[in-house]
């Protein structure tokens, strides 16, 4: 995909920790971000994280749990990870990207994640993430480079 073209197709970024807590939020759109406040992020990475739980635990054995929830104003996606980490990336309602296309994307962002923060030893994974250095590479990948 162009550079240009990627970052429209999404609206942000977020990596949940393994207590449902929001350790890293950013909006990667060129549209202006929507009026919210922290505790609408917290709602939603609190929801998320609970729904994921629930529906995780009654999922038939072997299937890969919730990748993907629309709704007519948001789309999201998921990906939970083996370190209890999830990446969850919102994207327009009518968008056109698939679940394949969101686990590319969620690849380059865990390899980063893992790249950058796991190997960072002052870095505590159940804390808010402050690293310019993951900023940068979650805003190259968003933005297709």
């Amino acid at each position: 995909m162009a550079a240009a073209a990627t970052s429209r197709l999404y609206y942000s970024v977020y990596v949940i920790n393994k207590s449902g807590s929001i350790s890293y939020e950013r909006w990667v759109s060129p549209l202006p971000a929507p009026e919210t406040t922290a505790n609408d992020h917290i709602r939603m990475a609190s929801t998320l994280h609970t729904v994921y739980n629930m529906a995780a635990q009654v999922a038939p054995e072997g299937t890969s749990g919730i990748r993907e929830v629309r709704t007519s104003a948001v789309t999201i996606f998921t990906l939970p990870t083996p370190t209890g980490i999830t990446f969850v990336v919102t994207a327009p309602p009518d968008t056109r990207v698939k679940v394949a296309d969101a686990a590319v994307l969620f690849r380059r962002l865990y390899r980063s994640y893992a790249d950058i923060i796991l190997k960072d030893p002052f870095a505590n994974p159940d804390q808010p993430i402050r690293s310019a250095d993951f900023t940068a590479a979650v805003v190259d990948i968003m933005s297709g480079r």
